[in-house]
């Protein structure tokens, strides 16, 4: 602009010479201008190619980066939920082997409950067939010595009022009655020791004098090892047996009661006719075993 002003002055004192100067000069000077505002213009298309490229370039970078990123969340994904996976196996493997361990544990109690069940039901049938047993022994009864034949048949004639069933009529082996025993009213006849429940053994000779027409029954120290000996030389209808095959006083022995019933069947003789009438609703038969 300085030049031309100072090109100015001089056209304006040089005339029509001074105005082709100016004229060249300004030409010059425009084309000048023109050069610099293209070779600005290019660097400045050259610096927003520049910029595009680095912004594509940043782009592609952003974009590797995000889908680095995005990658990587999904593989963590995949881990977090093959674990998630793991555990829920591991849960559902817990769980049905709970559900296992609770039903062994319930089948071991429903089956305790049933050996319960039927130990108490066998414990209830025992009890029931001891009741019975107490039942068939409560229906007989046993006179003592020094009952009269009156006192016994009273307790006869009475006796089924009271669901007495049988009345046995015992008489100690010294007794002077044994040979009158068939008037007693009764033909149940029980033989004892001199001192009855003594557990000692008598003459059993002194049975001989009972009358055939009773059923005799045995008794007095009688064991295991004797009953057989008892049963040879009086040859009873029955015999009866407590602390013989006791294993302490009160308690009976089992093993000692299952040799006791052998041995006297083995002993017992054959079936003989009898001139006494059968006799019904026996306490305890043998023979039913």
């Amino acid at each position: 602009m300085i030049e031309l002003i100072v090109i100015g002055l001089t056209l304006a004192g040089g005339g029509a010479a001074g105005a082709a100067l100016f004229k060249r000069r300004s030409d010059r000077i425009i084309a000048q201008a023109q050069a610099e505002g293209e070779r600005i213009l290019s660097r400045a298309r050259d610096a927003a190619a520049l910029t595009v490229r680095e912004m594509e370039a940043q782009a592609r970078e952003e974009a590797m980066q995000h889908r680095g990123s995005a990658e990587i969340l999904e593989r963590q994904s995949r881990e977090q939920n093959t674990l998630l996976e793991e555990r829920i196996q591991k849960m559902e493997k817990r769980h049905q082997a709970r559900e296992a361990e609770h039903e062994a544990r319930l089948t071991e109690l429903n089956g305790r409950e049933a050996a319960a069940r039927r130990g108490r039901e066998e414990s209830k049938d025992r009890r029931r067939q001891a009741k019975e047993l107490r039942q068939a022994f409560a229906a007989g009864v046993a006179a003592r010595a020094g009952e009269t034949p009156e006192q016994v048949r009273e307790v006869v004639e009475k006796g089924p009022g009271h669901g007495i069933r049988h009345v046995i009529k015992a008489f100690g082996a010294d007794s002077d009655h044994l040979s009158r025993a068939d008037r007693f009213h009764t033909d149940l006849v029980l033989v004892d020791a001199p001192a009855p429940g003594s557990g000692k053994v008598f003459d059993w000779h002194l049975a001989s004098e009972v009358p055939d027409s009773v059923r005799l029954i045995l008794a007095g120290g009688l064991n295991p090892d004797n009953v057989a000996d008892g049963i040879r030389a009086v040859r009873p209808w029955g015999v009866d047996v407590s602390s013989g095959v006791e294993a302490a006083p009160g308690r009976k022995d089992p093993v000692k009661v299952r040799r006791f019933v052998s041995n006297a069947r083995a002993a017992a003789p054959p079936d003989e006719t009898s001139d006494l009438p059968p006799l019904e609703d026996v306490p305890y038969d043998w023979e039913d075993e």
